[in-house]
């Protein structure tokens, strides 16, 4: 039980950056890639996205314009919150972050969005 919270937990913190899609494009953000402006990001919201992490983590995530989310994985939910500030997309959850925020630049490649923080999580709205 230990190791399925574990990985949950890991699994909640590339989604607390909603977002790097190099497992399916290869590619990983870099500077040379166009970091999404803070009216770009607050665009994307609200919305229903997939999630993916380190290529098989498949997760929903249900955002409201306000800055509300609610999270689904593995058959758990989750509730949290999302803001973009200074130019960063940040995420908390109650659970699966235990209440701590995350914050990254976010890019986009083709149809998925991803963190530049060097995590392997991508998302796209659905």
């Amino acid at each position: 039980m230990k190791t399925h919270s574990k990985s949950l937990a890991i699994l909640a913190l590339g989604l607390a950056l909603l977002l790097p899609a190099s497992s399916i494009t290869g590619q990983k953000a870099s500077a040379a890639d166009r970091y999404l402006p803070a009216k770009e990001l607050v665009s994307l919201f609200p919305g229903v996205f997939v999630g993916v992490v380190d290529g098989s983590w498949k997760m929903k995530i249900k955002a409201s314009k306000s800055g509300t989310l609610k999270g689904w994985v593995m058959g758990r939910t989750d509730n949290g919150r999302w803001r973009v500030r200074k130019g960063q997309f940040c995420v908390v959850w109650a659970k699966w972050t235990k209440g701590k925020e995350s914050c990254s630049r976010v890019v986009r490649q083709g149809k998925w969005l991803q963190t530049t923080d060097g995590r392997n999580m991508k998302f796209r709205k659905i």
